[in-house]
Parts: structure tokens; C-alpha cells; sequence
């Protein structure tokens, strides 16, 4: 009787009052057309009984209203809810339950090479095989390959390469587990939908993510894969259900879409650095590869080319090694005229077919393109190999062969590529590899397969690979594009890595002007804090008031720094070999600072060259001419045996830091580091500032840290023995300096071979250059002075040659000279 007397009474208020409510609440029809004080009035009724109806409801006094107002829609729903589980329950029987051919004839064409048994899970998984997510039971649990059948298997299966290279580290059972039976390895896929709220319109926004990981005991830590329901019909880059190597027909298309995109929007890969002269160079010979069927080749002169039309054609890089069993000679050079591809080594032959497979008709190989019993001929076409390898069309680097039978083409790494498991004519469904694709990878990876390689030790490729526009490297299960503007792989994802920039010099090797960088280094906040009035809404509850709140905008004068920044790298030198070169060649300084910073980058090109190996010593320099060539030609500078006569006061600080037992290249002047064997470097290197600061925001230097350079020589070069192609390769130095007793002060000394002069023998130092830079090793310091360890050749005084290297950072020696305490001398150095 308790809900009779006091529910139902409380029960038929409560109704009344909202019914009266609405009642008064629609009369107005237009509310916009009320006064503001009758809304306020009529939503404070509103809230006032929202409240006692929530009230009254947690006390139990009007659960009669409650039950008549919601119990129909509460009923509605329960019903609804119903027959929707019954629907989607038996469209689930219907769609999944017959699953098993989603892959058809057209779409079986275009997806991943799969084993059988990955082939089995796809169809019988409906979340792989694209069934609709709420179709589907969250989690599938699916048996798999073992272990050891896995590894044989991720050879030829794209999922199963994906899978084994996503376990960072399997676990060998013990024998006192109860598993010593073949460990069974399951791959489990699981969908995760994740609320994410609700869009503009009401409609509800999931997230979903559809994953894949390999489960077993052995399994130590698995990484978890993300599979893609694309709704494009997805562009795969390779086509690995016809090829497992990297001789593809998807990889010339990759490799001529680089080229053409390369050739057109690329300035700086136009190779502007080729004399005027020979901006049509053809080498001697070629070999005219013939089309795709013809199983035989030609050797022919470029003289009897027609010289009416542009001529491209590709150049090898390769190492030679022991194997190459045909080469042109002057007794066979009749025969060459044709002869049968079968005939060379692999390396030629997969040569022969990359050059038909990018449509190019002519290809240059130095073994069958110069006769190699001919010195005077084979002197005179190595001078002209820079020339060879710049004006080919594109390079190919055999990267992964150690000789002429390695070959170019190796099995693909597919675990690197996107797998594609199954394709419809509007979508399709993709696994991707758990590792990270991103700059700092790509570049890691470039290093890896094509810098670590036999090929890069060789001396002779370094100008073959830095002189060309552009380079393919076939490399180990990957191949890369490599041109003077960026880096590409034949991955699913496959996209450009520019170089970086060398803020601190211009790409010509000029300073940027302080009035460019002044404003740029001053900080200055992205986001400035402003008092906002939000918009006048329709709405009811932005009429009551209107809201004053605080936001933050992007700074425009942060913009405007970020577009002179952008300004000033745009124009400055790029990091690594190929931006040292190009500020070589385009070199337009003239002060002290920008000298050195020539000297920075011809130095980095020694370097890398120098660690290299030659089958004959002699061509130390010769191999490097090409680089040389086109620098002097450039500019109005004079190459002399490995250094520059403008840069000399800065070219003879050389060192060697790997020292050679003795020196055992006479043909070249002691003062040249083409003289001794070994890894060459330099002591005027400023560590590079990161462009990372924290992984977060980039920072520059722009201002050059050379403020004082004091040049303590004059020299000139006499009696040139020795030049090709105008390059000086061996002279005498006459040097007017000052020369100090070794022991006069104390100084560290690094001796250019490990073979010291005997205790007798007196040692002179010649001080080349003083200078203060704070960043320059010793840091810190006030002055360095740095010069040669000269030792004399004969009787007569005034000839020396070079016997190692001195520096101190002892301010005394700089003082004397600098004050005029010392007289100078002039000496010859040979």
C-alpha cells in the first residue's frame, strides 16, 4: 500500500509538472522570437525538473513515472537488440562459413607468393581473408609451420619471411621440457575496435586495428605485425609471385620511374660539372647489347655510331677478382665484333640483361670496352674515366658480387616488402614488416648493403660511383637508386632520403653573410598565448552566455624565420661525398675561412678514397684524376699531385692514421699523400653539430668558428716531371719558411710510416700554418701551430722531403715567428 499512497500521488505530480512543461514549451513556436528572460525562464524550469525527477528516482518515490515514460523504449530496444544478434549470427554462418575462395582467378594473379600452408590460414581466416569486422570473432588462433620448416619455408613464402624476421630471438627448449617434440608455432590475429567518440553529425568513429603475431614456446620475443584493409585496391611495388630475385620486371619499372623522375625535376643531377667540350662524351668503345631474344652481343667503335642522335648508354662497376675470362686484346679484337653472351662471366651477363631491361642499347664494361694489352691505349681511357662513368645515363653497381661471377642478381629479402594476401578489384589486405621505416633506417640500410660491400673497397669505384648521376646498386636482397639528390629502395614504401645540409658554407664554398643567418639563430617562441571571443552559436546554451577563453596561434614572426631558414639551407652545402664534391667543383671562395673549408671537403673526398685498395700501387693518384679533372676544370684552381697549389698552405697538413711500413710509391713527391698507403686524414676537422636536438627540433651553426688563420709559407711549384690531362702528378715545392729544430720546442709528432729515421739523422720542422679555433682539437685551446717533420736528402742543405707531421698548441713558437725572431728560408721539397 506504500507505492499507493505516496508513489502514485508523488507519480502523477512529477508527470503533470512536465507535462506542463511541455505544454508551455511549444506554444511559442519560434523560440528565437522569445525575450531573453523567458528563455532563461523556461530552461531553469527545465533543469529544476531534471533534478527532482533524478532525485526522486535514486529515492524510490516515482518509479510508476519512470516505468510509463521509459519502459516502452526500454522494451523497443531489448527487441531490436534481438533480432539484430540473430541477424548478424546467422550472416556470420552465411558470409564466413563459406570463406574459402575469396581469392578468385584475377585477384589470385596479383597477391604474394605464399606457401601452402599460409595459403590454408587466408582462406580459412575470415579476418585475413577481408571478411567485415563485426562478421568476425575477435581473435583467431591458427596451428603453423615449426620452427625449422619456418625457416625453410620464409625463403620462398612472403608471409612466412614476415613472420620469421619479426622474432627478435627464438628459445632453444631444454631436454627437460616436455616439448622435445617439433616445436608447433601458431599465428595469432586479432582485431582491436577501440571507441573514439562521436563525429560532427552523431555518428560513431572506431579505430580499428587488425594485427598478426606468432605464438609458440620457443618464440622468445615476437614483434606484432599490422595487417591493412585497404580500401584501394593497393599498389604493391613488387611482384614476388613471379620473381624471388632482384631481376624483376617490377624492378626496371621501379628503376625507370626513378630515372625518368630523376632526369626531369633533379638540377643538380645534370651533372653541369661535365666541361662544355664533352657534355657528349661517348668512350672509345661500347657494346651494342641488341634487344631482349638476341643471345649475341657486339663490341663497337663510338666512331661509327650515328653521331646525329643522342647517344645513352650504361657503365659497370663491378670487381674484377680472378674470374673474368674475356677481355679485348689485340689478338681477339676481330673476334669481339660478335659473340655470344653465354660466353662472359655473371656479372656481364646480368649486365647485358639490366641494360635491356631500362631499354638502354649501349653499355661500356672497362675489361671488353679497352684493350687491355695495350698500354698506350689503356693509359690514355684511364684518364678519360671520370668522363666515362659521369656521362652514363646510370651506373650499374654489382654492390654484392666480390668478383665477376657473384652476378647482380640475388634472391630478394621479402621479409622488407609489404606482402599482399589477398586483392579485390576495390580493396585489398596487407601484412607489413614490425620494423621501422624511416630516415635514419633507409640510410642505415644503404650503408649496410651497398657501402660494406667488396666493391666499395675498391679504389678505382669510388670515382665510378661518385662522378655518375645516378647508380643502381644490386645489392644483397635489396636494390637501391642512388643519384646526386637522394637515396631510394625497392621497398613497398619506397621514397626518397635527401642528403642532409652542411649549414656552417654555401654549396658553392662560400660563407653565408651574417645579415642572412643573424635573425634566424635569435629564439623565437612558435606559439604566442591570445584572448579569444568565441562566435555567437544558434544554439540555446551559447545564448545564455557568451564564452571568453584563451588559445594559442602560431607565431607569425616564427614564420616568417622558418621561411629565411629554409632560404639559407636551400642554398647551403650538402653533408656526405656527393655534397663535398659539388662544393669542389662550383668553388667561388676567396678569403682564408672558405679556403678551409675546401680543404674540409677535399680531405673527406681523400679520406673515403684513400682506405681503398689497389691491385697496383702506382695508379694511387691516377685512379682519383677523374675527380681532380673536373674540379680544376671548374675553377681556376691547379691540382698538383694530390693537392691543391691554392690550398697549399692548408692541403699539407695531411696525417696518416693507419702508417704504412714504408713508402713504396716513388713515382709520387713525398709532400703528397698519394706517397704512402694508408688511411689518410687531416687535423683542421670541426665535429659537425647534429641537425637533431633531443630527436626533437633541428638546430644550425651558420657563423664560421675560423676567426684567426695565419699562413706561415710562400710556395710555388718548379720542375714539373710529370702531367696528364694539364694535372700536375709529380713536381718539386719551392718553399720560403721557418725552420725549427725538431727538439727546439716540444711538439707532437705522427711520423708518415712506422719505418722512423734513424736517431742520427736531424729532423727539421717547418711550420705551415697558426691559427685559433676554439672547436678544433684540443679544444678549447689559444693557438695551434701546425707544420712537416722535414728531413734532408742530400748534401746540399736546402733539399728536403717530408718525414712526418708536427703540432703543438705551445703559444712561444708563433710568438718568435710572428715577432720577426727567426729569419726565413727557402728550401725545396721534393
Amino acid at each position: 500500500m506504500h507505492w499507493l499512497v505516496v508513489d502514485l500521488p508523488v507519480s502523477i505530480s512529477l508527470l503533470g509538472a512536465w507535462g506542463s512543461w511541455y505544454y508551455w514549451g511549444s506554444k511559442p513556436g519560434d523560440w528565437n522570437k522569445l525575450s531573453y528572460g523567458l528563455q532563461v525562464g523556461y530552461w531553469s524550469v527545465f533543469l529544476a525538473l531534471g533534478f527532482v525527477s533524478v532525485a526522486l528516482g535514486f529515492l524510490k518515490k516515482c518509479l510508476l513515472a519512470i516505468g510509463l515514460v521509459f519502459g516502452p523504449f526500454i522494451l523497443i530496444f531489448v527487441t531490436v537488440w534481438g533480432l539484430l544478434s540473430g541477424t548478424v549470427h546467422l550472416l556470420s554462418f552465411l558470409v564466413v562459413g563459406t570463406n574459402y575462395s575469396h581469392r578468385g582467378p584475377d585477384s589470385a594473379i596479383e597477391c604474394c607468393r605464399l606457401c601452402e600452408r599460409c595459403n590454408a590460414i587466408v582462406e580459412r581466416s575470415a579476418l585475413l581473408s577481408g571478411a567485415r569486422w563485426y562478421f568476425t570473432q575477435p581473435v583467431e588462433q591458427h596451428q603453423f609451420h615449426t620452427k625449422a620448416d619456418l625457416e625453410v619455408s620464409a625463403r620462398s613464402c612472403h608471409m612466412c619471411a614476415i613472420l620469421w624476421k619479426s622474432v627478435d630471438e627464438f628459445r632453444e627448449l631444454t631436454e627437460g621440457s616436455s616439448d622435445m617434440e617439433p616445436d608447433e608455432l601458431t599465428i595469432r590475429v586479432s582485431m582491436k575496435v577501440e571507441f573514439m567518440g562521436l563525429d560532427d553529425v552523431g555518428s560513431q568513429l572506431n579505430k580499428r586495428a587488425l594485427t598478426m603475431e606468432l605464438c609458440g614456446q620457443s618464440v622468445g620475443n615476437a614483434g606484432v605485425l599490422v595487417v591493412n584493409q585497404n580500401r584501394s585496391r593497393g599498389n604493391s611495388s613488387h611482384v614476388c609471385y613471379k620473381s624471388l630475385q632482384t631481376d624483376s620486371q617490377d624492378i626496371y619499372a621501379w628503376a625507370n620511374r626513378w630515372t625518368q623522375s630523376c632526369s626531369s625535376a633533379h638540377d643538380v643531377c645534370k651533372n653541369k660539372f661535365i666541361p662544355e667540350a664533352s657534355k657528349h662524351y661517348l668512350p672509345l668503345r661500347l657494346l651494342d647489347v641488341g634487344g631482349r631474344e638476341d643471345d649475341r652481343i657486339s663490341v663497337k667503335l663510338s666512331a661509327q655510331l650515328d653521331g646525329h642522335i643522342a647517344i645513352d648508354y650504361l657503365a659497370l662497376s663491378h670487381c674484377w677478382g680472378e674470374a673474368v675470362n674475356v677481355t679485348l686484346c689485340k689478338s681477339n679484337i676481330d673476334e669481339m665484333v660478335s659473340f655470344e653472351i653465354n660466353s662472359l662471366t655473371k656479372n656481364f651477363q646480368d649486365a647485358v640483361a639490366i641494360t635491356r631491361g631500362l631499354k638502354v642499347r649501349y653499355l661500356w664494361i672497362d675489361s671488353l670496352c679497352i684493350v687491355q694489352d695495350d698500354n698506350a691505349e689503356w693509359e690514355a681511357e684511364s684518364a678519360n674515366m671520370g668522363l666515362v662513368y659521369a656521362s652514363a645515363k646510370c651506373v650499374i653497381s654489382a654492390s654484392a658480387s666480390k668478383d665477376s661471377n657473384g652476378g647482380c642478381f640475388l634472391p630478394r629479402e621479402l621479409f622488407r616488402h609489404q606482402c599482399t594476401l589477398r586483392k579485390w578489384p576495390n580493396r585489398s589486405v596487407t601484412v607489413s614488416s614490425c620494423s621501422k621505416k624511416n630516415s635514419q633506417t633507409s640510410l642505415k640500410l644503404f650503408k649496410d648493403k651497398a657501402e660494406n660491400t667488396a666493391l666499395d673497397t675498391r679504389a678505382w669505384a669510388f670515382q665510378e660511383r661518385y662522378l655518375a648521376r645516378r647508380v643502381l646498386h644490386f645489392c644483397e636482397g635489396v636494390v637501391f637508386f642512388e643519384c646526386n639528390t637522394l637515396v631510394a629502395w625497392d621497398g613497398e614504401h619506397y621514397s626518397g632520403e635527401k642528403y642532409s645540409v652542411k649549414a656552417g658554407v654555401r654549396a658553392d664554398g662560400t660563407l653565408h653573410p651574417p645579415d642572412d643567418y643573424t635573425a634566424v639563430e635569435q629564439p623565437v617562441e612558435r606559439y604566442i598565448t591570445r584572448h579569444q571571443i568565441t562566435a555567437h552559436q544558434p544554439s540555446i546554451w551559447k545564448q545564455l552566455w557568451k564564452a571568453r577563453r584563451e588559445v594559442e596561434i602560431i607565431n607569425p614572426q616564427y614564420v616568417e624565420q622558418q621561411k629565411q631558414l629554409a632560404k639559407i639551407l636551400a642554398s647551403s652545402a650538402r653533408s656526405g661525398i656527393r655534397g663535398a664534391f659539388e662544393l669542389l667543383w662550383r668553388f667561388a671562395g676567396s678569403t682564408l675561412a672558405e679556403k678551409v673549408e675546401f680543404h674540409q671537403s677535399w680531405y673527406e673526398m681523400v679520406e673515403k678514397y684513400s682506405a681503398r685498395r689497389l691491385t697496383r700501387q702506382s695508379d694511387k693518384l691516377k685512379a682519383f684524376h677523374g675527380i681532380a679533372y673536373l674540379v680544376q676544370e671548374n675553377t681556376a684552381l691547379h691540382y698538383i699531385a694530390g693537392l691543391w697549389k691554392e690550398m697549399l698552405v692548408f692541403n699539407l697538413l695531411w696525417i696518416v692514421e693507419s702508417a704504412a711500413e714504408e713508402r713504396r710509391i716513388p713515382e709520387v713527391p713525398s709532400w703528397s699523400w698519394g706517397s704512402v698507403n694508408g688511411r689518410i686524414s687531416h687535423r683542421l676537422q670541426i665535429p659537425q653539430l647534429s641537425e637533431e636536438s633531443n630527436g626533437i627540433a633541428k638546430s644550425y651553426r651558420f657563423q664560421s668558428s675560423w676567426k684567426e688563420i695565419m699562413p706561415l709559407i710562400s710556395a710555388d711549384v718548379i720542375d714539373v716531371r710529370e702531367e696528364t690531362n694539364s694535372l700536375v702528378l709529380d713536381a718539386t715545392l719551392w718553399i720560403c719558411g721557418f725552420l725549427l729544430p725538431l727538439t727546439a720546442h716540444h711538439v707532437n709528432v705522427i711520423y708518415d710510416t712506422s719505418l722512423r729515421p734513424p736517431s742520427h739523422v736531424q729532423l727539421i720542422c717547418l711550420p705551415v700554418l697558426a691559427f685559433s679555433n676554439a672547436e678544433v682539437h684540443p679544444m678549447g685551446s689559444r693557438v695551434q701551430l701546425h707544420g712537416l717533420v722535414l728531413q734532408s736528402t742530400s748534401e746540399y742543405r736546402d733539399i728536403y722531403k717530408r718525414v712526418g707531421y708536427f703540432w703543438t698548441v705551445e703559444s712561444l713558437p708563433v710568438e718568435e715567428i710572428l715577432q720577426g725572431h727567426r729569419r726565413a728560408s727557402s728550401i725545396y721539397l721534393i
